[in-house]
């Protein structure tokens, strides 16, 4: 199965549960022009703490041949990323890797709600219509990993910033400014540094 075909199934699972999401990560990016390959599945989402809730997505996954975890298992170890803010990731039996990062209180929380309070309906090769970030939610998204010690996030970043610029697309990015500035003085001048080594800062 390729991704967008397991991305699709994915989807139809999630918005069968009512649980709001947006593909990030390499996915949206690929979606944002880059020229890249990618083997996880990236999303920010709104998870319900309540583990029975949890426990009905765990068996819609595996009936969906998306997960291969008991449903109660599932759920306690996605009731516990909701709960420590952190990112739930499982393995699927099509070799495929699910990240989700689920909004909630903590600093990692308060990200995925910002993307996911960002993002836009993309119709994919399969022909179904799915939520990813925005091209200004995948760029925060990734300002936070790079802050988090992954630097290949800057050039996802420059890269998403190049090809919309030459497409013409006009990105917001006084929006990316201002969360940067509040989120950290040295990562608001991380991306001030990238938008004048890509031609688009003041300087």
């Amino acid at each position: 199965m390729n991704s967008m075909a397991f991305v699709d199934r994915l989807v139809e699972v999630l918005e069968s549960a009512g649980i709001q999401y947006a593909i990030v990560g390499g996915l949206a990016a690929i979606a944002w022009g880059v020229p890249r390959s990618t083997q996880d599945v990236d999303l920010v989402a709104e998870l319900p703490a309540d583990l029975e809730e949890l426990t009905r997505l765990g068996e819609r996954m595996g009936a969906a041949g998306l997960s291969a975890m008991e449903p109660d298992h599932f759920a306690e170890v996605a009731a516990s990323s909701v709960t420590h803010g952190a990112t739930f990731s499982f393995m699927t039996p099509a070799i495929e890797k699910i990240d989700i990062s689920p909004t909630g209180r903590s600093e990692a929380g308060r990200v995925a709600a910002t993307v996911l309070g960002l993002r836009c309906r993309l119709e994919t090769a399969g022909g179904q219509t799915v939520w990813f970030a925005t091209p200004e939610g995948t760029i925060i998204g990734k300002l936070y990993f790079y802050w988090l010690g992954s630097d290949r996030q800057m050039r996802d970043i420059a890269n998403i910033l190049r090809v919309q610029a030459a497409a013409g697309r006009d990105l917001n990015l006084e929006t990316i400014g201002e969360w940067a500035r509040a989120f950290n003085p040295g990562l608001y001048q991380a991306w001030v540094e990238t938008l004048d080594a890509v031609g688009l800062g003041e300087s």
